[in-house]
């Protein structure tokens, strides 16, 4: 069994905390490639916009067609 932590606001749920049932822990994402694995807001926020870059993207290869 696993236990995750969030902070839900009226926009969006945030993953806190989670706890696998192996022991590994991650703070900050949802699969933990370590024991411990900490992931800052800064290596978040670099995410989220490499994803909004790859659907923009998406869009303007599928509008080029």
């Amino acid at each position: 069994m696993n236990l995750t932590f969030s902070i839900i606001s009226s926009n969006s749920q945030s993953n806190r905390l989670t706890i696998f049932s192996d022991g590994s822990i991650g703070i900050g994402t949802i699969s933990p490639s370590e024991k411990l694995n900490i992931r800052s807001s800064k290596e978040i926020l670099l995410e989220q916009r490499r994803l909004k870059l790859q659907k923009l993207d998406k869009y303007i290869k599928e509008q080029e067609k």
